[in-house]
């Protein structure tokens, strides 16, 4: 919501809301050698298929932007309604609702702790947990004399954020290089990326410590910095240990019209199904 009101603002402010087609893809873009121009074909939101020449393409789409569904059987077959994440059902209300969740990577960590205090029963597919990184401010506001430092300070916001960078990502390389000596197994790749694990599998144990269930469930089995690491406040736990909320580590054998069935043989029937499985990140300008 805070994003979507400062896009809306900042079209309106620039004056950019009449040059943007929205509602509209993206179909082919061939580039003419002999006259120097592009041919773009684009499909606008009535169906309609449009030819716009053009001397420059500048590509933005990044990678998350195409949904990817998971190549499960049946999953046409539900008959009550489902969604993916990226594509947000605002229209249907989950309260009171058998609610199923597939996937618990960054877009389930975002709404599961919300949608939990709204559905009845709200059960979440997991197959590979992810690796927790303690952020306890989280969900905090930004502090005034922060916000006045990026207003009236030149370049601060950018060093900010290069510091963020540095600290969080270049600031823990040291930690996820491979040591080709280090015989980890599928624990660590080095004796760094080792003492990481011991600190992170601490942060999980003091959240879970009174659930061995879930503690057991949260530990990933591949290295810190395999995978994507989320930042955690606590919310996450909070979440799972809800009464009405049930984390299902079995693998899913199929979908069916009522529900999700497991490959242990058990069902689980919901009304609404949301997909919390990523995207085709892979797939560059599809």
């Amino acid at each position: 919501g805070v994003l979507l009101d400062y896009f809306r603002d900042f079209a309106d402010s620039a004056g950019l809301r009449d040059s943007i087609a929205f509602g509209t893809e993206v179909l082919s873009a061939r580039y003419d050698d002999g006259a120097g121009m592009w041919s773009v074909t684009v499909r606008g939101p009535g169906g309609a298929i449009e030819q716009i020449d053009a001397n420059a393409v500048i590509t933005a789409v990044g990678q998350l932007n195409r949904p990817s569904f998971p190549a499960i059987e049946g999953r046409e077959d539900f008959a009550g309604q489902s969604f993916h994440s990226a594509q947000w059902r605002h229209d249907i209300d989950l309260t009171g609702k058998r609610v199923a969740v597939i996937g618990t990577g960054a877009s389930a960590f975002q709404f599961v702790p919300i949608i939990a205090e709204q559905a009845a029963q709200l059960t979440i597919f997991q197959r590979n947990p992810p690796w927790l990184g303690p952020s306890p401010l989280y969900h905090e506001a930004v502090a005034d004399g922060l916000q006045w430092l990026f207003g009236h300070i030149p370049g601060y916001s950018r060093w900010y954020r290069f510091w963020l960078f540095s600290s969080s990502v270049e600031g823990m390389l040291a930690q996820v290089e491979v040591d080709p000596d280090w015989d980890g197994g599928e624990r660590s790749v080095s004796a760094a990326n080792d003492r990481m694990r011991s600190e992170l599998t601490k942060h999980l144990e003091r959240q879970f410590g009174d659930r061995p269930d879930l503690l057991a469930a949260a530990i990933p089995n591949y290295p810190p910095g395999a995978k994507r690491m989320l930042a955690d406040n606590g919310v996450w736990a909070k979440a799972l240990k809800r009464p009405n909320v049930e984390l299902v580590t079995e693998g899913i054998d199929r979908i069916d019209a009522s529900g999700v069935a497991t490959a242990a043989g058990r069902h689980i029937d919901a009304d609404v199904l949301i997909y919390a499985t990523g995207f085709a990140a892979s797939d560059f300008l599809a």
